[in-house]
């Protein structure tokens, strides 16, 4: 099912001329990520824009849930005192859920679905190790 949404969400967007090919990349690169793949189906299932992955994003998420793991310090202070005086970044945590539940957890949530619904975010990196999900969405 969520192939054929990934594939109906192409038609939608390329009407009248081929998909763009930043938009096809972007879309083949969320569907290797279970989390990615569902946040863009969600997305897309409520009229907002898809997200693309980010390396530079990505390098700042992995740090992020590598410090989860060695600190277990599960707060957002880290993440307010160094990057959101920089840009537009939304963080959703979790801990202990499976890259297969964690989003319909945050979807659950008002807060966190927020975030995830948030028209103006354009970027996306997940990370996860251990028991620790980290998922950014960012305005570029």
């Amino acid at each position: 099912m969520e192939g054929l949404l990934s594939l109906l969400l192409l038609v939608n967007i390329a009407t009248s001329s081929p998909v763009p090919t930043k938009l096809d990349t972007c879309l083949k690169l969320t569907s290797l990520n279970p989390i990615m793949r569902q946040i863009n189906t969600i997305r897309a299932k409520n009229g907002v824009n898809v997200v693309c992955p980010s390396n530079d994003l990505q390098t700042k998420v992995n740090d992020r849930v590598e410090y989860l793991y060695q600190t277990d310090d599960f707060s957002h202070d880290k993440f307010y005192e160094e990057y959101t005086d920089q840009e537009t970044i939304g963080e959703d945590l979790a801990r202990s859920y499976t890259e297969y539940t964690v989003v319909n957890a945050w979807m659950n949530s008002p807060t966190h679905r927020e975030i995830i619904l948030d028209p103006e975010f354009n970027q996306i990196a997940v990370g996860k190790k251990g028991i620790y999900t980290v998922l950014w969405l960012r305005q570029r």
